[in-house]
């Protein structure tokens, strides 16, 4: 199940909740499917607008595939939240640029709403405005050449308990937080499994 958009500006108002699907992907394109050209750009100005909510334990995955997402309204919102319900399969974010949030991504509500895995590569997060986290996440992390930079009130990444799920663990490589408000990468628990790789 994989939804191709063409480079362009998409307007959201109102969230867009994600239906009971085992996998799905979002892939940008230019002038044909798979050619990694110029990302669509996917905004919102809309006051307290979620861009996507998860909200079923039957999404087995999903990715998004060269897409930038936006949000300029003057009460932020989170751009990707697991949010009802229990767990969604593993998360990808590959080569996406994720712009003025007040989160990236949150997976959490008292650890019992997450991704078993969330995987980020080549993505760039910035200019989100949470006091927690620009990716605030309790389950395994993956991130790789990642540039997460200039969220001016919170850290980069944020996790406030030890991490849940059979893939516990966060595990950073090659990757650049710079200019986060509080600290690049943030754990409130000593207990957490924490890897920084750069090569």
């Amino acid at each position: 199940n994989t939804v191709f958009l063409k480079a362009g500006t998409y307007t959201f108002t109102s969230t867009l909740s994600f239906p009971a699907v085992q996998k799905f992907a979002v892939e940008g394109y230019q002038s044909s499917h798979g050619d990694y050209g110029t990302r669509p750009l996917i905004t919102t100005s809309t006051n307290s607008t979620v861009m996507f909510l998860y909200q079923s334990t039957t999404i087995k995955g999903a990715t998004f595939r060269n897409i930038s997402m936006s949000n300029t309204a003057s009460t932020r919102a989170i751009c990707v939240n697991v949010g009802l319900s229990g767990t969604v399969g593993q998360m990808l974010f590959y080569d996406c640029l994720i712009d003025g949030f007040s989160n990236s991504f949150v997976g959490d509500n008292n650890s019992s709403y997450y991704s078993t895995e969330l995987k980020l590569i080549r993505t760039e997060v910035k200019n989100c405005t949470a006091t927690n986290g620009a990716v605030f996440h309790v389950g395994c992390t993956y991130m790789y050449a990642c540039w997460i930079h200039d969220n001016p009130n919170g850290s980069g990444f944020y996790t406030n308990t030890t991490p849940v799920g059979s893939l516990a663990g966060n595990s950073f490589v090659c990757c650049v937080f710079s200019g986060n408000g509080i600290d690049g990468i943030f754990s409130n628990t000593s207990s957490n499994n924490i890897s920084l790789n750069a090569s």
